[in-house]
């Protein structure tokens, strides 16, 4: 089924019988890692290791006349690793046939195997991601031969496997620290909401909304997911229709906006083409 990813309008016509409208928000961004090794210097580490997570960003709210479905928040906001919040639904202009409203699903903490996005109901949320990074590890005796602090320092503690040389000298032997390799998690964005309304006739005449073209947005947050949408169907209930048989009048034909062909049906122009 075709649907609107991108911000645009759509032209409501005239003889619309019903309106409905399909909302998805756009899911938010798993964090991002920048890990940092622990590195040797004299006797002492001049980095102890890091593992930092970064926000990346949430998604957009999907909004149509006034109904919108929230963007996931992205993973880590606000230095939460509780992973990103799912997008909130909200019908602002209190339209009365809304069938679903539906929060989105939270992201996954940092942690393995739980820092996914969130599932739905709207645009999902991205994983996390993981990675390592070298940490000061216990004290370990490495014996060189000389045993002084000196030549600890600049041959017998290899700067590929320890960490610094705080132990001093132990029974002729130099006590450095080792390196232990560390895995580190960030959190997942949280997927975005989901609205699905009906608006009738009577509804859309009282609103001043037919015969008019109206406005939506799509996606665009900072989070870069992409994966809201919105779908509009538009029910008519005669439209005459150009078939290889000839022009056939058709009772209760539903239309969906973002399909080739549907622009001017019921309004100037009564066919599909």
């Amino acid at each position: 089924m075709t649907v609107y990813t991108t911000s645009g309008s759509v032209i409501i016509p005239r003889n619309t019988r019903t309106l409905r409208g399909i909302l998805k928000g756009e899911g938010g961004a798993g964090s991002t890692l920048t890990t940092v090794d622990c590195t040797f210097y004299t006797q002492s580490p001049s980095s102890s290791g890091s593992c930092t997570q970064n926000f990346i960003g949430d998604g957009a709210a999907t909004t149509f006349l006034g109904a919108s479905a929230g963007g996931g928040e992205g993973g880590f906001k606000g230095n939460s690793n509780a992973g990103g919040t799912g997008g909130i639904a909200s019908n602002g202009s209190t339209i009365t046939g809304v069938t679903q409203s539906l929060d989105g699903n939270d992201g996954g903490p940092n942690s393995s195997g739980s820092n996914t996005g969130g599932i739905g109901p709207g645009g999902d949320g991205s994983n996390g991601t993981s990675d390592t990074y070298d940490v000061q590890g216990p004290l370990n005796s490495y014996c060189c031969g000389s045993g002084s602090p000196g030549y600890c320092i600049s041959s017998c503690c290899p700067a590929s496997t320890t960490c610094g040389y705080p132990g001093g000298v132990s029974a002729g032997c130099c006590r450095c620290q080792k390196r232990v390799n560390t895995q580190c998690f960030s959190c997942g964005g949280g997927a975005g909401a989901l609205i699905d309304f009906q608006m009738d006739y009577t509804e859309l005449n009282a609103r001043s909304l037919l015969g008019t073209s109206q406005t939506f947005t799509i996606n665009g947050g900072a989070s870069a997911v992409n994966n809201g949408s919105l779908e509009v169907i538009v029910e008519f209930t005669r439209v005459w229709i150009n078939t290889s048989n000839g022009w056939k009048l058709c009772e209760n034909v539903f239309v969906n906006t973002a399909d080739d062909g549907w622009v001017g049906v019921g309004n100037s122009v009564t066919a599909i083409t």
